[in-house]
């Protein structure tokens, strides 16, 4: 059996009701506390400006089908006596959160009330001998004062709550920020814990009653009569017992009194077991009006609970880059522009769009490594979120969002014919994952690299080959014709060519010969080059002429536009050959090594 009991009643009373009621009370209960909780009404100043919403059902049912998941912060307090002994296992106190998680979301879809709970920081320990047991009022309002975190749901941890005569756990009040719990609570993981926050978020008990003074007039609410009929003039659900319509008439506290013309409906039993705020031996849901008034008070008076500052910033290193009428540097959230080093108040668990509105810094300033060129890798040193904008949750574990920018160095990725010449060519693509394209966008994709400027393009050196992380790539085509520096000669890159197919300085690449592979760039200025033939060209001016007894052409006897040509480039001697008299050539074929001096042609007839 729960811990079930909460009466609210003079001390004198409560002795009656545990004597003629001991099988209320479980053994585990009886041993660790007499009473689970005592928790009146919120104050007029709290009621009077929400009154209407809980005398309407239409509101209620409104917030209830319009609810959406919230996260709540919860920070958790764990006392102990002033020499730290006595306290429980702090993986016991954590142990609350999964708990008020698995609570709330109920056991189906209709009673899922969409409230999470994620912990906030460490678990506080706070070692005091005077609040190791709270004997009054005047130490519980004290307590809840201790280590408390702002815009967070406190709960404190104490070994006995003996004031009020004795109880397993007390709100700060109704609505309230704060509660506290004592080790048996915790340790037996009973719903007390759910039901003490059912609380703070402004629910009653099942049970409840209690009449209030406006002004010159009483509102008697008393005794909840059973009739739902909202026709019925003893109907008084919205007004009487927890004001809400889709709970039951509990009866369960005998105080109070009901209209006279209403006596004779009194009700009799205890209708909802199961009801996280009744006193129940089965608690494990909130009714739908329930849920509908707890999100009320998250959306209006505890809203602050729901959300977390985050602080958003551009650095480099640790360094925060302000904002400056010369120099801006902005963030946008959502559709909102922040100035660098600006905090939002964000809902908990919620996904937001967040974008650093500068590529680059160029000449920025570093108190302690002078002027650098600088542009953003990632957010918060995390390396697979490089793009500018990327998409997060806020949450309180993280408290800032950084977009970390770091120096960038020039780098050159071209085209190196083994015949002598270099050129940068659109056929040599490198796969910039930082790169920005006309669009904004920052696809990750293979694209042309131009020579690299202050303004455009740039490296990080030393950006390691990883599966899960950005890095950079080359490929190129196999055959093209180039424009630009050698306009008009054809290019090829020749299959069975030994020598590796990339090469370069400041630069390691790791697959040589395949035409796409991964590199890292290791020093400023870097270059990649990818070896090309050009056809018809050669690294010896000689290479392609008669030389004394050594012919370099040779003709097909069957046909009058058919030759053969043989000459050296780099060191290795090129085959190719026309159809149409010289109009255009073959792709050359790699013979072997040679000098120029060393080979010639000639065809059998």
């Amino acid at each position: 059996m729960k811990n079930i009991i909460c009466l609210q009643s003079n001390r004198r009373l409560l002795i009656v009701l545990i004597l003629v009621l001991p099988a209320c009370f479980s053994q585990r209960f009886a041993l660790s506390q007499t009473i689970e909780c005592q928790t009146g009404f919120a104050s007029l100043s709290f009621v009077s400006p929400v009154q209407a919403f809980y005398t309407n059902n239409d509101t209620l049912n409104y917030y209830y089908d319009m609810r959406q998941e919230r996260t709540v912060s919860v920070k958790l307090h764990l006392v102990r006596r002033s020499d730290g002994s006595g306290g429980l296992d702090t993986a016991q106190v954590d142990q609350i959160v999964p708990l008020l998680n698995a609570a709330f979301s109920g056991n189906s879809d209709s009673n899922d009330t969409k409230i999470r709970f994620s912990k906030l920081g460490a678990i506080s320990v706070i070692d005091s001998s005077t609040f190791f047991r709270i004997d009054n009022e005047n130490e519980l309002q004290a307590l809840f004062q201790l280590n408390r975190a702002p815009n967070s749901l406190n709960i404190y941890v104490v070994e006995r709550i003996d004031a009020f005569g004795g109880l397993a756990g007390i709100v700060e009040g109704i609505p309230s920020r704060a509660f506290a719990l004592n080790y048996f609570t915790v340790q037996n993981q009973t719903t007390t814990i759910a039901h003490e926050v059912g609380h703070c978020f402004w629910l009653y008990h099942t049970y409840q009653f209690q009449d209030y003074i406006v002004g010159d007039d009483t509102i008697r609410l008393g005794k909840e009569s059973r009739t739902r009929g909202e026709s019925d003039s003893c109907y008084n659900a919205l007004r009487a017992g927890d004001q809400l319509h889709d709970t039951k008439a509990d009866a369960a506290d005998h105080l109070g009194s009901f209209p006279p013309y209403c006596d004779g409906i009194r009700p009799m039993s205890t209708p909802q077991p199961d009801n996280f705020m009744s006193q129940g031996n089965q608690r494990s849901r909130f009714t739908p009006q329930q849920i509908a008034r707890m999100h009320y008070i998250l959306s209006f008076y505890l809203s602050d609970v729901t959300q977390t500052p985050v602080a958003f910033g551009n650095y480099y290193q640790s360094e925060l880059i302000t904002n400056t009428p010369t120099r801006p540097s902005t963030l946008t959230v959502n559709e909102e522009m922040v100035n660098s080093g600006q905090a939002l108040s964000l809902l908990i668990g919620r996904e937001y769009y967040g974008k650093t509105n500068q590529e680059r810094f160029i000449g920025y300033v570093s108190p302690t490594q002078g002027t650098l060129n600088v542009k953003h890798q990632n957010w918060n040193s995390v390396s697979n979120e490089f793009r500018l904008s990327e998409i997060f949750t806020a949450n309180t574990e993280f408290p800032e969002r950084r977009a970390e920018f770091l120096p960038y160095q020039p780098a050159t990725v071209r085209a190196a014919l083994i015949d002598g010449l270099n050129f940068n060519w659109a056929g040599i693509e490198l796969r910039d994952p930082w790169r920005v394209d006309s669009q904004g966008n920052q696809p990750n994709a293979f694209a042309f690299y131009p020579s690299t400027s202050n303004n455009t393009n740039g490296v990080f050196q030393g950006q390691e080959i990883e599966p899960s992380r950005p890095f950079y790539a080359v490929r190129v085509g196999d055959t093209v014709i180039t424009s630009g520096g050698i306009t008009g000669v054809r290019v090829d890159r020749i299959p069975n060519l030994t020598m590796p197919m990339w090469e370069g300085t400041g630069v390691s690449v790791q697959q040589p010969n395949s035409t796409e592979t991964p590199v890292v760039f290791n020093a400023p200025n870097a270059v990649v080059s990818a070896r090309y033939k050009g056809r018809l060209l050669s690294s010896v001016g000689e290479a392609r002429s008669q030389s004394g007894s050594q012919r370099r052409f040779a003709r097909d006897v069957s046909s009058t536009q058919v030759f053969y040509l043989v000459y050296e480039s780099a060191g290795k001697i090129w085959l190719t050959h026309t159809t149409n008299s010289g109009t255009s050539w073959s792709n050359e074929r790699y013979l072997g090594d040679g000098k120029n001096a060393h080979h010639a042609i000639g065809l059998k007839g």
